[in-house]
């Protein structure tokens, strides 16, 4: 099987790879379930920053082979030399869709791995662009490529696997076979055991301070400015709120600055990156997660979050929303509207038993949806497919 994820670069030296360290788990795991050999596709990474939890692993070790190739649809003689090996493949596995167009004019089948609606690739397009006159560019081209090559190509895929609510919505209006499946690595050993739970839950109770964390990369789409405007509103209303920040992008300036001129500035932690493992152990301390996600992505910080015994507030993005729905361990708000959330956490301070019932419900429905789970949901997928189909 051909594997082509979109934004995995790697770095190869010396019989090593660099490479992210939840792609590596989730992969390793495939090549451990599945009966058929592996080889994944990744454009070669410019900075080892630019992967923010990479980690070396001997390639002996992975389980399953590599390649670095540009991927990018601009490169005539990248996409001859992809061609060829879509070409040699028995099944392709892409979230990329002209891979997956192009395997489907080489009559190759091929699973297609979905994250993004149409309204989420909108925001995106929109929000990272400055220029309104260019983002309006890069929305008509989102939108003249989704009627012209990404209905056709999900059509064309022989199962449809879909990283959360709005993505897998939208994928069964053009395909019926659609797995859903929630993306996270939380391992059952990884989940926040009752007994560490109800030791965290009781001391909290004995504490006035609320402590709030974030955790995911610092760009604007991920909304990690209105995060830090809720903490902020939280301080002007008077709620004893301390603030932790995990992660890293181009607005980190940007959040110190804010976080300067804060009301408490010293209750306002604005960190690096850890490694996950880290972050696992660090969530657990805390008792609510903030989250002002714009855009309605599946975001594995969610369940990740969940894992802790975390209950999330913050905006009602259409992946969010219906996260709280299922699970009843989030509060959701109106998107845009610090205030709002800032509202919600100040019931949340006051009401205490709310903050323990939704703990205890945010680790049930992560035990229920842990890495092994989820996983199994799709190597079963990918399994029935090669042997349908190949």
């Amino acid at each position: 099987m051909l594997t082509v994820i979109q934004n995995n670069p790697i770095a190869v030296k010396d019989g090593n790879v660099f490479v992210d360290r939840k792609f590596v788990s989730g992969m390793k795991w495939f090549a451990n379930k599945l009966s058929f050999p592996i080889t994944t596709v990744h454009p070669s990474v410019t900075s080892l920053e630019l992967v923010m939890d990479g980690v070396w692993i001997p390639l002996k070790d992975l389980g399953f082979n590599v390649m670095c190739m540009d991927l990018s649809e601009s490169r005539c003689d990248s996409l001859e030399e992809i061609a060829k090996q879509i070409s040699r493949s028995r099944l392709v596995y892409t979230s990329m869709h002209h891979i997956a167009a192009m395997a489907l004019k080489l009559s190759v089948p091929y699973i297609l791995m979905r994250e993004c609606e149409l309204g989420t690739q909108l925001a995106i397009a929109r929000n990272s662009i400055n220029s309104s006159l260019r983002g309006l560019v890069r929305v008509g081209r989102v939108v003249a490529r989704h009627y012209s090559e990404d209905i056709r190509v999900m059509r064309g895929a022989r199962v449809i696997h879909c990283n959360g609510f709005p993505v897998y919505d939208e994928s069964l209006r053009f395909n019926s076979n659609c797995l859903l499946y929630l993306d996270s690595r939380v391992t059952s050993s990884d989940l926040i055991s009752d007994g560490q739970l109800n030791e965290r839950l009781f001391k909290a109770g004995q504490r006035k301070t609320l402590r709030v964390l974030y955790s995911g990369r610092y760009e604007r789409i991920k909304g990690v400015l209105d995060a830090l405007r809720v903490v902020i509103e939280c301080q002007r209303m008077g709620l004893d709120i301390e603030f932790h920040a995990f992660g890293q992008g181009s607005l980190l300036s940007e959040l110190n600055r804010m976080a300067s001129f804060a009301p408490i500035p010293g209750k306002i932690h604005i960190n690096d990156a850890i490694p996950f493992p880290q972050l696992v152990d660090r969530s657990r301390e805390f008792d609510l997660f903030l989250s002002c996600h714009i855009q309605a992505d599946p975001s594995c910080t969610y369940l990740e979050t969940f894992g802790a015994g975390l209950p999330i507030v913050g905006y009602g993005n259409k992946m969010f929303e219906r996260l709280c729905e299922v699970s009843n361990a989030g509060v959701a708000t109106r998107i845009g509207n610090p205030r709002l959330v800032a509202d919600q956490i100040a019931i949340l301070c006051r009401d205490r038993s709310s903050l323990v019932r939704l703990s205890r419900l945010a680790r049930s429905f992560c035990a229920d949806h842990t890495f092994e789970k989820e996983f199994s949901l799709r190597a079963d997928s990918l399994q029935n497919a090669y042997a349908e189909y190949c």
